[in-house]
């Protein structure tokens, strides 16, 4: 209920919105230093370390898939906190893992589209062979 709506039915006064923004007014846009502000995409990390934090995440892995075959942790049972730690670390290693991929496939995405553009393609299809050409 915008406006005067609400003070026309129950009969109380409601503030009108106003959508005059003077916010800025007296302000001299132009002057703002704006050059310290990059608005291109960068990369946010070099490939080696995603292939560094492939590895970690790899080995991670492994390390949650043994650790609760080892005698340590069978001993200690299967309600303590080592149960609860190798269930956080797994559901980090999975997400972490699932975020590096969906990465990964996007960029790939990236470069076999820019790979298609650089193609050179011919402006017109080529003409189907003739059947009054007789190839020998």
């Amino acid at each position: 209920m915008v406006g005067g709506t609400l003070e026309r039915c129950y009969n109380v006064p409601v503030a009108k919105q106003d959508y005059d923004f003077d916010d800025l007014g007296g302000v001299d846009l132009s002057k703002l230093d704006l050059e310290h502000i990059r608005l291109d995409p960068e990369e946010r990390s070099s490939p080696w370390w995603r292939w560094f934090l492939l590895v970690l995440l790899v080995g991670l892995g492994a390390l949650v898939l043994w650790f609760p075959t080892t005698s340590f942790y069978q001993t200690q049972g299967h309600a303590n906190w080592l149960f609860f730690l190798l269930c956080t670390t797994a559901l980090v290693v999975g997400i972490s893992s699932g975020r590096w991929l969906w990465r990964a496939a996007e960029e790939a995405a990236r470069a076999y589209a820019a790979r298609r553009e650089r193609e050179v393609r011919p402006s017109t299809p080529p003409e189907p062979p003739s059947a009054d050409r007789k190839s020998v």
